[in-house]
């Protein structure tokens, strides 16, 4: 085509696409699918009302062009209003979100279609853009802010590849708002290494913070997909411990940059206990970037081979062997993540916080033994039990202000605790972790589970007032770290155990749209909550994962058993409900501290129980099934 005869005009351009459909793809493709639809009809009729015209789509993305700046911002305004709506309703057995980005300028009309710069601007804006969210840029915003009744948040300008614009968040809640720091183009000031904790099963740690939600991903061919596989150690058991935590610190410190996607912790020990090839981590989960290597500790001298490679182009672009003392590891996890940000030669912004857990450690040593306790927490054997419980005094010893050793110290003496003035001791342990570390989430949850469980009523003889507490440190924890599966799973939790189950869903969900790998306590919690509102489909599918999976213990086996004889008596299935209550049956649990099956089973509704009428309604069936 000569340039006489390129057509070009200026027009409003909406884009928009589903938040995670990839992932709701892979959970239920028949239900994403006709949900899509469904919400596909709602745009489509917007569109009509509104004077929009279709040009592209493509699976869960579609692009508008409007004949005016108003229009389209009322259209976007009403769909996703009537999303949510149709969200909070029983039709939609897949809950799709959708962000929405709008921009005004000049494009290349070819046929039906449109091109140029005004439409590749709409797209990043989509995907800046909240999950539930409207983004604009400062043209449309000119011309609608005296338009329209809308709060607007300046979010300042972005930059995303060659494309540079003023961005602003059309804000449909207060909640939506949110700040995004624009990177100038020296950015490796920006790096500063954050230690991504090693989290134990309890779950206590959280996330959703002031700057940018980890469902605002960058379009996914426009941002590197980064694996960080744990680090073989070449050496002693012990330093694993050295190993895992550098995998985990390079994790944190990469998470934070809104123009990458980096996979959690868990998908990364998950996909190196499996073996998986480089051609399945590409096609199951998008991953374009591996970094790997190798460590081997001699005396108090380190030596850490490590590489970065594309796996679509089959090559390595940067390797390095690092020699150094122990003492210094601090500094070269820090080396390495600088190194893997130039070498993807990419303009970076900051957006999610994550937890600096290392600043608080006076030595590499000291860090080193945090590591092993909380593995030792995980590993959840009475040996290993009494390994974190030597391992956490040594470490007060050495550092008694240190509120990460505090929170660690306050978990293991919480599940030591045999009277009420041990379980006090824990809770003033978290209070003074909160007071030495205001920044720290961890202390904030420690505190929130003992608040929520309030043991010996030691926090308040009204546990409605000590609800209140727990839910206030939850959610300040959750504006204080946006990284980790776990510390969703643990306000949902939080959420769930003070009565709020429906808002705690969302927490369960998001962790594990994080990972699917996540931790047991996570689904089985989740478990919980989808059937104690009567979200049986949910919960039956959660049910049956645990009950197939080595990964959860006979306990957690036989309640998701229960659940299913529940939901099967529930509707009318006399068959199935019987042959579930007969595995329930043969599975061995250990009764010495509830004193009967049934208590045991009963006592894994912890998150639940102030739903009254649900607990007494499930304890009376398993009675009635013949437990």
């Amino acid at each position: 085509m000569s340039e006489e005869e390129i057509d070009r005009k200026i027009t409003v351009i909406f884009a928009t696409d589903v938040v995670g459909y990839s992932k709701h793809m892979e959970t239920d493709e028949s239900g994403t699918v006709k949900n899509l639809r469904a919400c596909e009809k709602i745009l489509i009729g917007l569109f009509e009302k509104h004077k929009g015209r279709l040009f592209n789509t493509g699976g869960d993305s579609f692009l508008a062009e409007f004949p005016s700046a108003v229009s389209a911002v009322e259209c976007a305004v009403e769909f996703q209003k009537a999303i949510k709506e149709r969200n909070s309703s029983e039709e939609a057995s897949v809950k799709l979100q959708f962000r929405i980005g709008i921009n005004s300028g000049d494009v290349i009309k070819e046929k039906d279609n449109l091109l140029g710069d005004g439409v590749n601007i709409a797209a990043r804006l989509e995907a800046l853009a909240q999950s539930g969210g409207v983004t604009i840029s400062k043209v449309i915003y000119d011309y609608v802010k005296g338009k329209t009744q809308y709060e607007f948040n300046d979010l300042g300008l972005q930059k995303v590849k060659q494309n540079e614009f003023h961005a602003f968040d059309l804000l449909l809640e207060h909640s939506q708002k949110r700040k995004i720091k624009q990177e100038s183009k020296g950015y490796t000031g920006y790096i500063i290494a954050s230690l991504a904790l090693i989290l134990v099963g309890v779950g206590f740690f959280i996330y959703q913070t002031q700057t940018v939600s980890t469902e605002n991903p960058i379009i996914a061919s426009d941002r590197p997909n980064i694996l960080i596989l744990p680090f073989n150690s070449i050496g002693a058991e012990e330093d694993t411990y050295i190993s895992e935590g550098i995998t985990d610190t390079l994790i944190g410190t990469l998470l934070k940059y809104e123009q990458l996607k980096i996979q959690p912790l868990l998908t990364s020990k998950f996909i190196s206990e499996q073996k998986l090839s480089n051609e399945k981590i590409v096609s199951e989960y998008g991953v374009n970037y591996i970094v790997n290597g190798n460590l081997q500790v001699q005396g108090s001298d380190l030596r850490l081979n490590t590489q970065l490679t594309d796996l679509i182009e089959n090559d390595v672009i940067w390797s390095e062997r690092f020699d150094f003392e122990l003492d210094n590891l601090f500094e070269i996890q820090d080396q390495i993540s600088e190194e893997i940000l130039n070498s993807l030669s990419i303009e970076l912004t900051i957006g999610t916080a994550h937890q600096d857990s290392r600043k608080y450690f006076k030595s590499v040593k000291n860090w080193r033994k945090l590591i092993s306790a909380r593995a030792d927490f995980i590993q959840a054997t009475p040996e290993s039990f009494q390994r974190m419980g030597r391992t956490v005094a040594e470490l007060h010893e050495e550092e008694p202000r240190n509120p990460m050793v505090l929170v660690v110290k306050g978990w293991h003496q919480y599940f030591s605790a045999r009277n009420k003035e041990d379980a006090l001791a824990t809770y003033n342990l978290a209070l003074e972790a909160i007071e030495l570390g205001p920044d720290l989430a961890d202390a904030y949850m420690l505190a929130s589970f003992i608040e929520l469980n309030n043991p010996y009523k030691i926090v308040s003889s009204d546990q409605t007032q000590a609800n209140q507490l727990a839910e206030a440190r939850a959610r300040k924890a959750a504006e204080l770290d946006t990284t980790s599966p776990h510390n969703f799973g643990a306000i949902g939790n939080t959420l769930s155990g003070v009565g709020k189950v429906k808002e705690s869903l969302g927490f369960y969900k998001k962790a594990l749209q994080i990972t699917p790998h996540a931790e047991a306590w996570i689904k089985y919690n989740y478990m919980n909550a989808l059937v104690s509102i009567g979200q049986y489909e949910g919960g039956k599918q959660i049910a049956m994962e645990i009950s197939k999976t080595d990964q959860f213990v006979n306990d957690a086996r036989a309640r998701a058993m229960a659940v299913l004889a529940y939901i099967a008596h529930k509707e009318g299935e006399k068959k199935n409900a019987a042959a579930f209550m007969k595995s329930l049956n043969g599975i061995a649990l250990n009764t010495e501290q509830s004193g009967s099956k049934l208590e045991t089973i009963m006592w894994g509704f912890w998150n639940v129980k102030s739903n009254e009428k649900f607990i007494k309604d499930f304890k009376e069936t398993m009675m009635h099934l013949g437990i």
